[in-house]
């Protein structure tokens, strides 16, 4: 009998520990501000000083999309901290493009006019000097 319970609480304590898992932390203090009255899309690259566009954006780039007017925030698990060190440059390309011409223009035209609106090229320090906020387009 006193076997048996134990093997229910220890089970219940297991099952417990799978039901209340943890999410990883989210790291949401970046912010991206859009002064524009166009939609548009955001992306990064970890492969400074290389500023081309790479093939792979058009198919597993992530992008984050902001409507004119708009801000929003470029949420990474863990932290910031966590994302620069895991880079061999200390420095992240973040990309502003139009997201109709990203919708409607093919990749490899993209990349070969180079039809970005505009390129930020940032350490960590950079970007807790500009207080964690990027804004397009950059003379606001």
């Amino acid at each position: 009998m006193k076997k048996s319970l134990l093997y229910l609480v220890l089970f219940s304590i297991l099952t417990m520990g799978m039901v209340c898992k943890e999410e990883p932390p989210v790291d949401n203090r970046l912010k991206i501000v859009n002064y524009s009255d166009k939609k548009i899309s955001v992306t990064l690259s970890s492969l400074y000083p290389d500023t081309s566009l790479a093939e792979y954006y058009e198919k597993y780039g992530e992008r984050l999309e902001l409507l004119g007017s708009a801000t929003s925030s470029l949420e990474v698990y863990d932290s910031w901290e966590d994302v620069y060190k895991q880079f061999i440059s200390d420095t992240i390309l973040f990309f502003i493009f139009d997201t109709n011409v990203v919708t409607t223009v093919p990749w490899d035209t993209i990349r070969k006019n180079y039809m970005i609106l505009e390129r930020y090229d940032l350490t960590y320090d950079d970007l807790v000097k500009m207080n964690w906020t990027i804004t397009y387009p950059n003379d606001k």
